[in-house]
């Protein structure tokens, strides 16, 4: 899985000279249909068509490269039965970057003097990476996991005395002396918890181990981590990685469920009282647009087309050719509520990607809504 970091570097690059093609497509993992993906394939570049017009002939010949190498790229990972990919190129610079990812991205291209990213900036904010602790009275066994893939952080070993049960004047001093290193190693795990967190920013975070560290280590968190913390589970030190990936994502997955049926229960309470909540793709992109939105809530895979004034910017799902703010020329955009999710992100707005049973109630009232930072106005 891409990191922050990584995209924050590609989003660095720029041609003034030449354009950067950014081109993203869903390939199906698992089923991979080559008619299909053709389709959808064929689809996107015909969308480049009108981008590419506006270039030089250089700057053509240098995107035409770009095309070629994508259409080959994309067969080959349709074989190895990827889910989505995206790819960042620029022939005349040699410039060429390709990504897998697990989840769907919206089918797109683009023509621009750096890589459009803010798709993937999405992707990351919606599957924010997770850390599992697994915490010892000694040592310390750290997960990371991002989508598909977990990585085992460097252990965090202190050396603890054992406990004197012989009885004596000794024994409550070296008793006293382990119960110190205990903590003192639970301290030490909490600080390099936090440097994980200040390096990579997961947004969620589990313990796991015994009910007796588990609740001491809770103890000595930092307030940021507290605040991430979505459960505790009983694993033995000796866990493999798979077993911890997979009870991590049961308990994360529960805790997303009773979150996302919160919201929607909010946001019905606040639609049906006229106060702070919109449903609905016109009355949300309204919202979007007056900057009112705190949490956008949207079904997956929702995607519907509408115009763009290409003076303003302002987003609508009019029929009319002019903008009924400015009289500009509207432009098709194949899926507005993509351009939704953008602004949201640009806006600093969580966002909130359901299915389920969550995405069930929101579809039965527009597929898409919103919580907003202040009243409704008319």
């Amino acid at each position: 899985m891409l990191s922050r970091m990584e995209l924050e570097q590609l989003s660095r690059y720029r041609n003034p000279k030449y354009p950067v093609t950014s081109f993203f497509l869903n390939i199906d993992k698992g089923s991979p249909d080559e008619q299909k993906i053709n389709i959808r394939l064929k689809n996107v570049l015909a969308r480049a068509e009108a981008q590419r017009a506006r270039w030089t002939r250089a700057q053509q010949e240098s995107l035409d490269q770009d095309l070629e190498r994508i259409k080959h790229f994309v067969r080959e990972q349709s074989v190895r039965g990827g889910s989505a990919v995206a790819i960042f190129a620029c022939s005349a610079d040699g410039f060429w970057q390709t990504y897998t990812f697990p989840h769907r991205l919206s089918n797109a291209i683009y023509f621009n003097h750096s890589p459009y990213v803010k798709p993937l900036f999405r992707l990351l904010d919606r599957y924010k990476s997770c850390v599992t602790v697994l915490v010892g009275k000694g040592k310390t066994r750290i997960f990371l996991i991002q989508g598909d893939h977990v990585q085992e952080q460097e252990n965090v070993q202190t050396p603890v005395p054992k406990r004197h049960e012989q009885g004596g004047w000794a024994q409550a001093r070296l008793q006293r002396a382990h119960d110190e290193a205990v903590g003192h190693h639970l301290k030490i795990t909490a600080d390099q918890l936090f440097e994980l967190y200040r390096q990579t920013e997961f947004s969620k975070l589990v313990v796991a181990g015994t009910e007796p560290v588990v609740s001491e280590f809770k103890e000595v968190l930092h307030p940021y981590l507290k605040e991430r913390l979505v459960g505790t589970l009983a694993l033995g030190m000796t866990a493999g990685s798979k077993t911890v990936k997979e009870r991590t994502e049961a308990l994360v997955h529960e805790a997303e469920l009773r979150e996302a049926e919160e919201l929607v229960d909010k946001l019905e309470n606040e639609v049906g009282s006229g106060e702070r909540g919109v449903t609905g793709l016109r009355e949300t992109l309204r919202a979007i647009q007056k900057g009112q939105v705190m949490t956008l809530l949207v079904n997956d895979g929702y995607t519907e087309a509408g115009k763009r004034c290409i003076q303003c910017g302002n987003l609508t799902l009019r029929a009319e050719p002019r903008c009924p703010y400015c009289g500009g020329k509207l432009e098709p955009v194949p899926d507005v509520v993509s351009e939704i999710l953008d602004r949201a992100f640009e806006q600093d707005c969580e966002v909130k990607v359901l299915d389920g049973d969550p995405g069930d109630r929101l579809a039965s009232v527009g597929r898409i809504g919103a919580l907003l930072r202040f009243k409704v106005t008319a």
